[in-house]
């Protein structure tokens, strides 16, 4: 726990550990790094310390911003990047250089630059920004390369000189630099950038301390860059999958024309209306992605079925009341697909405990089956089939009302009936026909 008085600020994680409550796992690790580095701005006691202490106090708010900018930002756009340097800069009271990784592991590219001095930042952009160092090149490549960082608490211009390429020679004779540090950002035991301070001459030349503490937040703010990167290859991987399985829905809407734009209207619809019954976030989108995939096992089903223009034979009945447990068969070996199973494979149960294939009754039925069931209806009374007219608005709405409590679900029949008046007096449809 910080001391109090100058130095006494807290993450919520340390808080907590504070209060007796233990924090997340995942920010153990993080809670320590900070402790330890607030310990190194903590002087010892006695007269000889006052220069430190009030060195200390400077950077405390520095500190404490940087704390809660990497534990509570998701750095996954420039401006957060943009942020944690200048707080870096602003610390330790010099320019700072964020470098990342590239993809293929080979070259450091600027990511983010800071200096006070909006001129002199404007020449480091031009400078440094077109320039990515390769790995094991210059001080940042050497950096990269070893995952060691480097300290240079004095330096002359000349030994700098040697240090830097010949095109970035002007930014340092311009900036004036006399102590320069650089740590690698390092997680889960990988280099994925590097971060430099460069000091001015007019300031304090860096210590060993500083660079223990710079290293500390290298690594929380490397940890951070590396759950966003995880973030947006996730979001990529998840955009691939819901592309496949929009081309899926448009092979079984051409294969069976009865259905073409059925499954598109019945997934914004089902959407919406599990939106309006408090659906959100993670479960909204596994009900689109169920909707989507409704009819899936109709794949299974034969043409001569599938396609008949009259009524089903009790024989077909009973091959075409298996197209769920096609489904089940076909997507439960894809573990993203998993939870939003429920579709696919409950949208014809019954409330009653009457449907199929599992007879299921009441709330056994999940939310997501639940909802979509009404909805699959709504627009298969309000769309042509081959073998009759759709059904006025006031019929279908009668329908509903009428298998309230017996196909349907009561509390899911409300909601839609509401939501149909809210979006238009039931024109949510558009009247728009299959076919």
């Amino acid at each position: 726990m910080a001391r109090p008085g100058p130095f006494s600020f807290e993450t919520p994680y340390e808080r907590q550990a504070t209060a007796g409550r233990s924090p997340p796992a995942a920010a153990t690790a993080e809670v320590t790094r900070m402790r330890r580095a607030r310990r190194r701005l903590d002087p010892p006691p006695g007269p000889a310390s006052a220069p430190l202490v009030a060195a200390g106090a400077a950077r405390a708010p520095a500190l404490a911003e940087i704390s809660r900018v990497l534990a509570e930002v998701q750095l996954d756009d420039q401006a957060a990047l943009d942020t944690a340097t200048r707080l870096i800069g602003e610390l330790f009271e010099g320019a700072c250089v964020l470098r990342l990784l590239s993809d293929d592991g080979e070259w450091l590219a600027p990511a983010a630059l800071y200096h006070r001095d909006p001129d002199l930042l404007g020449l480091m952009r031009d400078l440094l920004s077109p320039t990515p160092y390769r790995v094991g090149e210059g001080l940042p490549g050497r950096v990269a390369a070893s995952g060691e960082g480097l300290l240079f608490p004095a330096v002359s211009p000349d030994e700098l000189r040697a240090q830097v390429r010949p095109e970035h020679r002007a930014l340092l004779e311009t900036t004036g630099v006399s102590s320069l540090m650089l740590v690698p950002l390092r997680a889960q035991g990988r280099v994925v950038g590097t971060v430099a301070m460069a000091c001015p001459v007019s300031g304090r030349p860096y210590t060993e301390e500083d660079q223990g503490l710079l290293q500390d937040l290298a690594d929380h703010l490397a940890l951070a860059v590396t759950c966003a990167r995880f973030r947006r290859a996730n979001a990529s991987l998840i955009e691939a999958y819901d592309a496949t399985l929009e081309g899926w829905v448009r092979a079984l809407d051409l294969r069976g024309k009865e259905t073409e734009g059925h499954t598109r209207r019945v997934t914004e619809l089902a959407v919406r209306l599990a939106c309006a019954l408090g659906v959100s976030g993670e479960e909204l989108a596994h009900i689109r992605r169920g909707a989507l995939l409704h009819d899936i096992g109709k794949m299974g089903v034969p043409d001569p079925i599938l396609l008949k223009p009259g009524p089903l034979t009790e024989q077909e009945q009973a091959i075409m009341r298996r197209h769920p447990i096609y489904a089940l068969e076909l997507l439960s070996a894809i573990p993203y697909l998993g939870p939003a199973l429920a579709i696919p494979y409950g949208h014809h149960e019954r409330w009653d405990g009457t449907g199929y294939p599992r007879k299921l009754k009441d709330d056994e039925i999940p939310l997501a089956a639940r909802i979509f069931t009404v909805v699959d209806v709504w627009d298969a009374l309000r769309s042509d089939r081959p073998y009759r007219q759709a059904r006025s608005r006031d019929e279908a709405l009668a329908h509903l009302r009428e298998e309230a409590g017996g196909h349907f679900d009561p509390r899911v029949v409300e909601a839609f009936l509401r939501l149909l008046e809210e979006e238009g007096n039931g024109t949510v449809h558009a009247d728009r026909r299959a076919g």
